[in-house]
């Protein structure tokens, strides 16, 4: 299944614009703050987004640690690196990640690292227990 058919929960640390701008591009997005969620534990973000069978869009590697390291079940996880960069930047580098047409199975970990205008864009499947 190709990652943008995937609906996706955007992590509290997303731009709402960014959220908005999908929303318009016709994703399937929402947003822990609109859901309640705001404020929780990241474990608690990836359960719901397994709950509804959703892709979590985030700037925060804790999910990775909850995901590869402790085996909380997900769907997967879109992990934009780094995090501080202002919004036109954190764009460019999902456009990037969904320009490349990635087809991927649940469960799976998308890395995109922004260095001045690349991307690099790193993809795994992983095994569930």
């Amino acid at each position: 299944m190709l990652l943008q058919d995937y609906p996706f929960l955007a992590d509290e640390n997303i731009n709402p614009l960014m959220v908005k701008f999908l929303a318009e591009e016709g994703f399937d997005i929402i947003a822990v703050n609109d859901i309640g969620l705001a404020t929780q534990p990241d474990h608690v973000i990836l359960a719901e987004a397994m709950a509804q069978n959703r892709v979590v869009l985030t700037l925060d590697s804790d999910f990775g640690e909850l995901t590869i390291r402790q085996g909380q079940p997900f769907v997967g996880i879109v992990y934009l690196r780094p995090g501080h960069l202002p919004y036109a930047h954190q764009k460019a580098t999902l456009d990037a990640v969904l320009a490349q047409k990635i087809d991927v199975e649940s469960s799976f970990t998308i890395v995109a690292e922004r260095k001045n205008v690349f991307v690099k864009v790193r993809i795994r499947q992983v095994n569930q227990r």
